[in-house]
């Protein structure tokens, strides 16, 4: 993991940390099988509805396991700015160096379609980096919940808009914390 450092530095070349990178790779691969099978039982419903919960579940208790052993060794990510940039370092990694080379080694052993597959992710990545930033930029300069202009700020809790040019830090209505706002149509998806 060269995007974080180990929380114990004690735990460097031991066969703890090999042990706990060994099995939080497994069960973050784990997490990843379940739902795929997950998905596949609940085409099939309601024949495997209860197998589809039933995978749903397990693959939450992957995730979990996985995010236990993450945490011990690099969490917790308490730090905002941090997290960020160590996202940012590793979008930018993945769009410049690490899959335009998979791409290059697919393409020459004759896998044409993953080499376009990975020069696919490598733009994604790229544009994800950029909104990264741009999200540390409003960290940063106080701008998440605060515009130039007066916004509609919708709560997400009640429903409750407040005009203004910031979230409210509790809702007039519903008393909802800040964290709880968003600019109205913010996450509306086109039908």
């Amino acid at each position: 993991m060269a995007y974080y450092e180990l929380k114990d530095p004690k735990m460097q070349g031991t066969k703890t940390k090999d042990n706990l990178i060994e099995n939080w790779q497994a069960k973050s691969v784990e997490k990843m099988k379940k739902t795929l099978y997950q998905q596949a039982a609940g085409k099939e419903a309601p024949t495997y509805r209860q197998l589809s919960t039933f995978l749903g579940e397990y693959a939450t208790n992957s995730y979990l396991h996985a995010a236990i052993f993450h945490r011990t060794l690099w969490g917790p990510y308490t730090d905002v700015e941090k997290n960020l940039e160590a996202l940012m370092k590793q979008e930018h990694a993945h769009a410049h160096q690490d899959f335009p080379e998979y791409a290059r080694v697919a393409r020459e052993e004759g896998f044409e379609d993953i080499a376009v597959a990975f020069e696919q992710m490598a733009k994604v990545d790229a544009k994800q980096e950029r909104k990264l930033k741009d999200i540390l930029d409003k960290v940063k300069n106080n701008r998440i919940f605060s515009k130039e202009d007066v916004s509609d700020w919708y709560c997400q809790q009640c429903g409750n808009i407040h005009s203004a040019k910031s979230a409210p830090e509790n809702c007039s209505l519903c008393n909802s914390p800040q964290r709880f706002f968003e600019l109205e149509g913010a996450n509306f998806s086109t039908f």
